[in-house]
């Protein structure tokens, strides 16, 4: 038995006989570095789109707007505004009071006339009929030469919603001289068509938060007493 056994391995080719005992040692660990090199790609595939995931979130613009107000004691009031709908009246109907008293008050405040002449323009869009209104009245009632002999106040009485897009405006405007004296009580009334476009740039938002424009506006003098 001994010899016949040393017969078949003589007879063995060295190299197979090599070959099958690299396998056997090494053949498992080859199997096993494939699979970590595998399951490393599939890794680094993933790790790639989740960075380029979050970077592209991270580009996008998270601007959130708020509404600044000023109550009648001078106090900012400041409300977030990113949960109100585009579509709240309440809000449309505020900023349409706000837009009347701006635009037809007469400071004798420079600065404070300037600011409200700038509130008023930024609810105002090229191309629309109500900027072409505006610019017309403040030709012929500049309100920094109407200030050397007049302040203006305006009191809203009613702001009502007609129409989808329109709004119905009464107001009063009462006309002091320079020492504090009513010269003159007005009554207006204006309808004004609106729409609401909200803004993605920050410099607009700072201006105008919600996005709220006059598009048309007209009016007329309803009641006049010395």
């Amino acid at each position: 038995m001994a010899s016949q056994a040393k017969a078949r391995l003589a007879e063995e080719n060295p190299y197979l006989a090599g070959r099958r005992e690299w396998n056997e040692r090494y053949g498992d660990f080859i199997a096993r570095e494939s699979r970590w090199r595998m399951l490393a790609m599939i890794c680094a595939v993933t790790t790639l789109f989740s960075v380029g995931g979050i970077a592209w979130i991270g580009s996008r613009s998270k601007l959130v707007p708020y509404l600044v107000t000023i109550d009648p004691s001078g106090n900012a009031l400041v409300g977030h505004l990113a949960q109100q709908t585009p579509a709240d009246d309440n809000i449309v109907r505020a900023l349409m009071a706000g837009f009347i008293e701006d635009w037809r008050t007469v400071s004798v405040d420079a600065g404070s006339q300037s600011r409200l002449i700038d509130h008023v323009y930024a609810h105002l869009a090229g191309g629309d009929a109500a900027l072409n209104s505006v610019n017309a009245y403040y030709r012929e009632h500049n309100p920094y030469q109407l200030a050397a002999k007049e302040t203006v106040a305006v009191a809203i009485k009613s702001v009502l919603r007609t129409s989808a897009e329109a709004i119905e405006i009464e107001w009063s405007e009462e006309e002091r001289d320079r020492k504090g004296n009513v010269r003159l009580r007005t009554a207006y009334k204006a309808v004004a068509t609106t729409a609401l476009n909200p803004p993605t740039k920050e410099e607009d938002i700072m201006r105008n938060p919600v996005g709220f424009f006059v598009k048309e506006i007209n009016w007329s003098e309803e009641i006049a007493s010395p």
